[in-house]
């Protein structure tokens, strides 16, 4: 697995294309209140809406509708369809994907605190994971469940081995993701045969890992903030 460190430029726009060669697109999504999304909840599918339904804190609610609303207007410019008429499904690990319209597209969205990722690919399977930077108390126990000892004594030694972790975490989660794993279905140290990742900063306090597979040459990357 080789991964590499990139400092994305985000372009603002509402709607992107691929171009004729292998690309991965990141979407930024943005987070905005239930009042503001008034009446785009029937873009959603019953599921969702029942989902939504279910759903009492007001914060939740909103991360909730603006993480489905949004994905559904990004991807139906791709698909050159209408929003709600988007049918996702899910693999047997709980990774989603595209049901209808039929569409060789691969897709994986991230979350944390107020931060939503959504990554589209026009090849083969992609995973992406986003951690606020923070102190993990157990570190140690979960390093030694799913990461070999090389890694574990190099986050040991690190001068700040808490948020030294917190990056590993995102390119482990970020390989499982692009996988279809669960979070404990490979270790860090299974053989992984052609996995490539960026990892990026985003903002002072979040880092992301992108991971894809099966290439043969490195995709073109871009990177989007979704824009009203």
């Amino acid at each position: 697995m080789y991964f590499q460190k990139r400092y994305p430029e985000w372009q603002f726009t509402s709607s992107a294309a691929f171009g004729t060669g292998s690309e991965i697109h990141v979407w930024m999504i943005p987070n905005k209140t239930e009042q503001q999304l008034v009446g785009m909840a029937s873009l959603l599918s019953n599921d969702e809406q029942n989902k939504l339904t279910k759903l009492i804190d007001q914060s939740t609610r909103n991360k909730f509708l603006s993480h489905r609303v949004y994905r559904r207007q990004i991807l139906s410019s791709y698909l050159n369809t209408t929003a709600e008429k988007i049918i996702f499904s899910t693999h047997a690990q709980g990774k989603p994907f595209i049901k209808e319209p039929e569409t060789a597209l691969k897709i994986n969205s991230t979350h944390t605190q107020d931060q939503v990722l959504l990554a589209i690919s026009n090849g083969p399977e992609i995973g992406i994971d986003i951690e606020s930077d923070r102190v993990v108390k157990n570190w140690q126990a979960i390093s030694k469940r799913v990461y070999p000892t090389a890694l574990i004594n190099q986050l040991m030694q690190s001068e700040s081995p808490e948020q030294e972790f917190i990056a590993s975490w995102t390119r482990f989660e970020a390989m499982q993701k692009c996988f279809g794993e669960g979070v404990f279905g490979k270790t860090a140290d299974d053989p992984v045969e052609k996995l490539e990742m960026v990892c990026f900063e985003l903002g002072e306090n979040f880092q992301v890992s992108l991971a894809w597979q099966n290439w043969a040459s490195c995709p073109g990357l871009h990177f989007y903030r979704y824009q009203d």
